[in-house]
């Protein structure tokens, strides 16, 4: 006996019993049956990129998503549509968290067999961004029993035509044009609609005639008491984001050139730190005297990026949806200087953080606040107050729960063949046998149980049965 075999055999010894009874498929493929609870509803969460959360908006908000089904009791398995390889340390949290995740030669090459054979296992699927959707949505359409969910991260056709009309670029305008008709049609189509924000539930539902779309945060945080920051020792400038996103890259090439030359004639020295992954040669080249340009940071950097700067800036001139790098921000209790696109999405953000939308106008306000430190210090706890009331993790806990429901399933002894032939040999009329086996009729007739064959060819196999008879 090979060790494989022997560890196989040793765990069957010791969890045989358990398999029998609780494993959804128990005599299936180990692929399929492995942790698979029928005690447990499951979901599928299938993205176009890793789960690179410390490196950009979308990724964190898909790995929160997964730590909220985890925390209603799912099992919760992840599919990289891109790359169907190992992804180091990220691949390695997302399994110690218990996240099943799908990866390897043997399903790249066979990504349709194992969609066949595990797509039926599935009590929802939630697939994220247009692509994935329009590639998903009908092969998961013809499963009875998944509910599908779509997350678009932001509604791209309307950030594509805010983009066109701030270049001109008409391929923009096609690509706008060809989202929106797909967008719409997942949000139609999906058994739950989820969106960003108040003002893209807005449009959408206002698109459909509807209004059944559930506004969800991108992220969400422990609540921990506020502790103010010594501001004596914090200064200079802060932009993060990623710049694989275009309009990150547009409004930190738009602030160098239009803005940092109007504060540094008043302030002369301040310093920008620019912080995000996969900086493009032109975002490199603006590194130089009292600008850094820092590349990728993991998150303990960037915390004590965020610790030593004073105002945190997002200019940002298009885009959609809510901005992680503000939310994020004012979660770090940084005073932040934004346009209006950096603080859509956010209701009654106005009462903490003012929009800046002309060079002068953003230039004027950082400004203010390099010269008003209590002014930093009252916006710094106005903003992380505001962050803890909307994006805290048990109110984001709620709203799943109320969306998708608890992962738990109920338990039901199950339904012997004897019990079925009792009650057709003797049905019940009056008397003690109505009051004997009324709570089986009624049982029978409310639960969703299973019938277990006992055939010495398919033994353990399950069926599912309707619930009526």
């Amino acid at each position: 006996m090979g060790p494989h075999e022997k560890q196989q055999s040793q765990i069957l010894e010791k969890w045989g019993d358990v398999l029998r009874t609780d494993s959804f498929f128990p005599n299936g493929p180990a692929d399929v049956q492995r942790g698979r609870s029928k005690w447990r509803k499951s979901v599928l969460l299938i993205d176009d990129m890793p789960i690179h959360f410390d490196e950009n908006a979308g990724s964190k908000t898909i790995f929160n998503f997964l730590q909220l089904f985890i925390g209603l009791g799912y099992d919760v398995t992840f599919l990289n549509d891109s790359c169907w390889g190992y992804d180091g340390k990220y691949t390695d949290i997302l399994q110690q968290m218990g996240v099943e995740v799908v990866y390897g030669n043997k399903y790249w090459h066979n990504q349709t067999d194992w969609m066949d054979k595990n797509a039926g296992r599935f009590d929802l699927v939630l697939l994220s961004r247009p692509n994935i959707g329009m590639k998903y949505l009908d092969r998961f359409k013809h499963e009875p029993n998944c509910k599908i969910a779509y997350y678009g991260h932001d509604l791209h056709y309307v950030r594509e035509m805010r983009e066109y009309e701030l270049t001109g670029n008409k391929e923009l305008l096609d690509r706008s044009v060809n989202h929106k008709i797909e967008e719409l049609h997942l949000h139609e189509e999906a058994d739950i609609s989820l969106v960003v924000s108040s003002d893209e539930k807005r449009i959408v539902d206002g698109e459909l005639g509807t209004a059944r779309t559930v506004v969800t945060p991108i992220f969400f945080y422990k609540n921990i008491p506020y502790k103010e920051p010594d501001f004596d020792r914090k200064n200079g400038l802060l932009f993060v984001g990623g710049f694989d996103h275009t309009p990150n890259v547009d409004g930190i090439l738009w602030f160098v050139k239009e803005i940092l030359p109007l504060v540094r004639k008043r302030i002369p020295g301040i310093k920008l730190t620019i912080a995000g992954s996969n900086p493009k040669k032109k975002i490199l080249d603006l590194a130089g005297k009292d600008i850094t340009v820092t590349g990728y940071l993991p998150d303990d950097e960037l915390d004590k990026l965020y610790d030593a700067s004073l105002i945190s800036i997002v200019p940002v001139r298009f885009g959609a949806g809510v901005k992680g790098k503000t939310v994020d921000a004012m979660h770090h209790k940084m005073a932040v200087v934004s346009t209006s696109i950096g603080l859509e999405g956010l209701p009654g953000i106005n009462d903490c953080i003012r929009p800046h939308d002309t060079p002068e106008e953003f230039a004027d306000e950082i400004v203010r606040l390099c010269s008003d430190k209590d002014a930093v210090r009252k916006e710094s706890r106005a903003n992380y107050s505001y962050v803890m009331n909307r994006f805290s993790y048990d109110a984001a806990l709620d709203l799943f729960r109320s969306v998708f429901g608890d992962g738990h399933k109920e338990k039901h002894r199950p339904i012997r063949i004897l019990d079925i032939v009792y009650y057709m040999a003797c049905p019940p009329k009056s008397g003690g046998a109505l009051r004997v086996i009324s709570p089986l009729e009624k049982w029978m007739r409310t639960a969703d149980w299973n019938l277990t064959s006992y055939s010495p060819t398919e033994p353990g196999k399950t069926y599912r049965a309707a619930s009526s008879i």
